[in-house]
């Protein structure tokens, strides 16, 4: 399953919290080469100051950069094998912009100068061994970079006609993000990368006469090989004109196509063309769909085109017009008044939700900076440097477009520092630290994360750190060996430390791992299965050993998958520092089937049916999410000429069904029991396939970026994404015919807000489901008071319209994304602060609040993993309440029970049997 679908689907739960605020918000198959500056000027008419830098532009939700200027700094490092040996003509890659490489030395070295002062990505690569990536902040002092190699994956790119299946020869597979490098595909339509580092890897293919693709997936630390299969389907030529608000030819700009009804997994502007002197642009093949067409160039504010159908006929006449763009000018200053040269400056326009466009520029040696090319909204911005940064300014460019008298002054200078240690205590030296804000604080909350500051810095010779260049707060601290030092800050045990502080210890167990064998029980070992402690640590077995590596010491639940056995989870297998434990044979059963037949809506046997099984499946507007290498615990099978499927490997526990067909539709969901026995003769109608149409609105005005959920009426578990465009317009190209709950959200810190309608899908027809989320004067405050005895650390509390029960997780779940009762108003996490979800802007009237308690911490993995296993064992307290026009500012109180205790994963993914 696509990361943003489960970003959505996790948003929906209200679980995973520190994933969805933080690890989530610039993830990596976002991330591109930034464009080169343009010389403007921070007044119209005027000459550009000499050397003042200025920015280019990205989409929303990622972080532009222009061109760094040359610096005064410099990045030193060293390149070692795991024998800790020097490694010569190793290449190690820096995300400077433009990205910078450079050659190991015979004795390892390497260095980057010219840099400015601010926090880089360093790594390296040599054959098939990869180091690092590891951030720094490179300043004055900064401590030289130690990457050590280890074993990289290898990674398979497996490219396909969407048609016909057949291989695609000569395609071009890129691996996107920093170190980006291409292949060609074979005669069999696969293309090989070694030295994959771990993480999430996003590769991008092209062909002539197709439309872009891409593909995701987790690399696994101890994983060596990751396949990944994309299919592309043949394009027709879409042209147009790109024009400024005077209708003049905008020409030099960028345009590219952006697919509405989809989850983009990697954005197509990194293949965008260029406009001719006339404005005029051909995009040489897109698929059919409902498209937007980008454009952006470093004068204009970017923009879009109006929703176009594509077809298989060569579609023209596509128009954007580019309005006139804002700009945000001045200096940056030292705490005592001198210029600034070299310092950062950060701007995010939008909502502090995820979906605000985020620009990045460099002051010249003078301190003067200038953003250009900005959009008209509400502007925040702030420099920093390697010692210091700014407090915050708000800058409305709706009212005042043009700004060249911003003053930011680098007054904020707060230093945590300290010393990592083993768990022996001794110094651990050339160690990764981070701190990244901690917004589980309750002086946190409200936080514009956009900009918060974070920083990195390398641990000396005795183990000590200094972070520096933090506003006042608390911060959470992780340290690591291989660099992962920000993950390590929300995952664990981290260290809390507030500015200012001295002398503050980061514990650094040696890593340990897992040994071990997968085995069938009716004798030998599966072709293939994927062993996963959490989604770090993973890797793939086709004799049935395994060994994973580089663990945190502590308890995990170890998880193994596969498309012909049942899943199996081994709970609270322990990894002890230093030490790799040998958890023996761990059995796996051929579980139970599901099998039957796929047909239309006239009973006909469908051919070439996709069939998913699993317990939630999700999916965007163009198709059901598939699993072909069982990551998500989905098991699929296609239908024969008679229609007939069978589908292996099922658990015990409950599960849903569905099915689709590119042209003939979709089923709803269809519910299976829980038990050990095999469910034959089931009949899957499919539905023909409407389209959905609509503007999701709040005040009178677009709610831009709104999230927007599709569920079909009597189905459990199953939802479709998308997401609106800037002006608040939503497409969702294939959904099955009949009744529809469409649910909008709209992102708030860590709330949302949300209204719904239900419609009624006709199979050939486009459908309005147009949205307005309601807004009124009063706000709702869900006070969350712990039973007696109870110790309940955070909840997800849930206000619904109307009358509305609910008695665990799951029903709660369903209810949120069918917007059942008279549907969601809005969902919020209590953090277990002294402040409390504050329900805002509500209409008067009858409402149902609901809340599921949770006890152990929401940043601990495994215990979210087993709350989001175990939706349906998971109390829910929900209490009516009547909201009345008057007061204002309401509060309800919402006694919880402490949390159940969740059974420990057992055979086949569920409790013990």
């Amino acid at each position: 399953m696509h990361r943003k679908l489960v970003a959505a689907a996790v948003a929906a739960v209200g679980l995973a919290v520190a994933a969805w605020l933080w690890l989530g918000r610039t993830p990596p198959t976002q991330r591109g080469a930034a464009s080169a500056p343009v010389a403007t000027s921070p007044n119209p008419g005027a000459a550009r100051p000499a050397g003042a830098a200025v920015a280019t532009t990205r989409t929303a939700g990622e972080l532009a950069r222009d061109d760094d200027p040359p610096g005064p700094m410099r990045l030193e490092g060293l390149v070692l094998d795991e024998h800790d040996q020097p490694v010569a003509g190793a290449e190690v890659w820096l995300t400077s912009t433009p990205p910078r490489t450079a050659t190991t030395e015979t004795d390892g070295s390497f260095a980057f100068d010219k840099l400015i002062g601010r926090t880089y990505t360093v790594g390296a690569r040599a054959g098939d061994l990869v180091g690092g990536p590891m951030s720094t902040r490179v300043g004055p002092a900064a401590e030289p970079v130690v990457l050590r190699l280890r074993p990289g994956a290898t990674a398979t790119v497996t490219v396909h006609d969407a048609a016909d299946d057949r291989p695609i020869a000569g395609a071009t597979a890129t691996l996107v993000g920093a170190g980006e490098r291409s292949a060609t595909t074979d005669g069999a339509g696969v293309a090989r990368f070694v030295g994959v580092d771990d993480g999430w890897l996003a590769v991008s293919v092209t062909a002539e006469g197709y439309a872009a693709g891409a593909a995701t997936a987790m690399v696994g630390t101890s994983q060596r090989v990751v396949d990944l299969t994309v299919e592309l389907a043949r394009g027709t030529r879409v042209a147009g004109v790109v024009v400024d608000d005077a209708g003049r030819p905008v020409a030099g700009a960028k345009v590219w196509p952006r697919d509405m009804s989809s989850w983009e997994l990697v954005s197509n502007q990194r293949l965008a063309v260029t406009t001719d002197a006339k404005g005029e642009f051909a995009l040489p093949a897109v698929a059919p769909g409902t498209y937007r067409i980008s454009a952006k160039d470093d004068v204009h504010a970017a923009s879009m085109s109006d929703l176009i159908t594509v077809t298989d006929q060569p579609t023209t006449g596509v128009k954007i017009v580019m309005a006139a763009a804002a700009r945000i000018g001045g200096f940056v200053f030292a705490a005592d008044g001198q210029p600034a040269p070299y310092a950062t400056v950060r701007v995010s326009l939008g909502p502090d939700n995820g979906t605000a466009e985020q620009r990045s520029a460099t002051a010249d040696e003078r301190g003067q900076f200038v953003v250009a090319g900005l959009p008209r909204l509400p502007a925040r911005i702030r420099a920093e440097s390697e010692l210091a940064s700014s407090t915050v300014q708000t800058v409305d460019l709706t009212t005042q477009p043009e700004r060249a008298d911003v003053r930011l002054t680098l007054d904020q200078t707060g230093a945590i520092t300290g010393i990592v240690v083993d768990s022996a205590g001794q110094p651990v030296v050339e160690a990764s630290v981070s701190a990244v804000p901690d917004v589980l604080a309750e002086e946190r909350r409200g936080t514009d994360l956009a900009l918060a500051s974070t920083t990195s810095t390398t641990t000396d010779g005795g183990g000590r750190f200094t972070l520096r260049g933090l506003e006042d707060g608390a911060y959470r601290l992780g340290a690591s060996r291989s660099g992962a030092s920000q993950r390590a800050a929300w995952t664990g045990d981290p260290v809390i430390a507030r500015t200012g502080a001295t002398d503050v210890r980061v514990v650094l167990p040696a890593p340990g791992g897992l040994r071990g064998k997968v085995a069938l029980s009716e004798g030998g070992a599966p072709t293939l299965a994927m062993v996963s402690a959490g989604w770090e640590h993973r890797v793939t077995t086709r004799d049935g050993t395994f060994e994973l590596s580089g663990m945190t010491p502590g308890k995990y639940d170890l998880k193994v998958t596969g498309a012909d056995f049942a899943e199996r989870t081994q709970g609270d297998v322990v990894v002890t520092a230093g030490a790799i434990t040998d958890v023996g044979t761990v059995t796996v059963t051929a579980g139970r089937k599901v099998s039957g037949r796929v047909v239309d809506g006239k009973g006909t046997p469908v051919e070439g049916a996709t069939v998913l099984v699993g317990k939630m499946i999700f999916g965007d507007g163009k198709t059901t999410s598939a699993d072909p290498g069982g990551q998500a615990g989905l098991r699929t099978a296609t239908t024969a000429a008679s229609g007939e499927f069978v589908v292996r490997g099922l658990g015990r526990g409950d599960s849903v069904v569905v099915a689709e067909h590119p042209a003939q539709g979709r089923s709803i969901a269809v519910s299976l029991p829980p038990g050990k026995a095999d469910v034959t003769g089931l009949t899957i109608t499919l539905r023909g396939y409407g389209a959905l149409i609509g503007t999701v609105t709040r005040k009178g005005q677009p709610v831009a970026g709104a999230t927007i959920t599709a569920t079909p009426a009597g189905s459990s578990g199953q939802a479709t994404f998308v997401q609106a465009g800037p002006d608040g317009r939503f497409v969702i190209d294939k959904l099955p015919e009949g009744k529809t709950s469409v649910q909008a959200m709209q992102q708030q810190m860590m709330s949302t807000v949300s209204s719904s309608v239900t419609v009624a899908v006709v199979a050939g027809q486009q459908v309005d489901a147009s949205i307005d989320i309601p807004a009124g004067d009063v706000n709702l405050t869900a006070k969350v008071e712990p039973e007696p005895g109870a110790t309940v650390n955070a909840a997800w509390m849930l206000l619904m319209r109307g009358a509305f029960a609910a008695v665990n997780g799951r029903q709660l779940m369903d209810a949120f994304l069918a917007s059942q009762g008279g549907g969601a108003v809005g969902m919020q996490i209590w953090l277990g602060t002294a402040s409390f979800p504050t329900f805002r802007e509500l209409v008067p009237g009858s409402y149902t609040l609901c809340g599921i308690p949770i006890t152990g911490s929401i940043t601990d993995s495994q215990l979210m993993a087993r709350v989001q296993d175990n939706l349906d064992k998971l109390d829910a307290v929900c209490k009516a309440v009547k909201v009345t026009a008057a007061p204002t500012d309401q509060t309800l109180v919402v006694r919880m029970p402490q949390m159940k205790a969740l059974p420990a994963p057992g055979e086949e993914g569920g409790a013990t049997p």
